[in-house]
């Protein structure tokens, strides 16, 4: 039995393996946000979020279900599944955010936003500062939590 090994397949099979791993392993990971070590805490007491706050591009992403909770009244949620965009309209009047736009309406105002919207898993996330824009409350970031304050009027 004579065992012939092809030099050329064997050094084709190693760079096909490392692609594989490349393709893997880092290419999706700037595509998602990494989980956040921040807790939400609204008028200082500690709230339990449906979605992980997620950070990207240095900043705090909230879930917009889990943002609304502050909102007050009745608002209606409108998803555009085909430009990926969200319009919400409260009693204030109406908030528009597209994943990827830097630029957003909150409460009939155009605004810049420190980083843009984003979808992982189906769930749209909002920088947190646009969290507090829309509910109308304000927002401090310590090192380990997004506290939103609302004052009723």
């Amino acid at each position: 039995m004579i065992l012939v090994h092809n030099k050329i397949g064997g050094i084709f099979l190693k760079k096909y393996i490392i692609w594989i791993f490349i393709l893997l392993f880092f290419l999706p990971a700037p595509c998602f946000g990494s989980e956040s070590h921040y807790r939400l805490m609204i008028n200082a007491k500690l709230q339990t979020t449906k979605h992980p706050l997620l950070e990207r591009e240095e900043q705090v992403h909230l879930a917009l279900e889990d943002g609304l909770i502050l909102l007050e009244g009745d608002y209606t949620i409108h998803l555009n599944t085909q430009d990926r965009s969200v319009t919400v309209v409260t009693e204030g009047g109406y908030s528009y955010f597209a994943e990827g736009h830097f630029f957003g309406v909150v409460q009939n105002k155009l605004v810049q936003l420190p980083s843009p919207p984003f979808f992982e898993e189906g769930v749209l996330y909002l920088p947190a500062s646009a969290c507090a824009r829309l509910t109308g409350s304000y927002l401090i970031k310590s090192k380990s939590y997004l506290q939103f304050f609302k004052w009723k009027q």
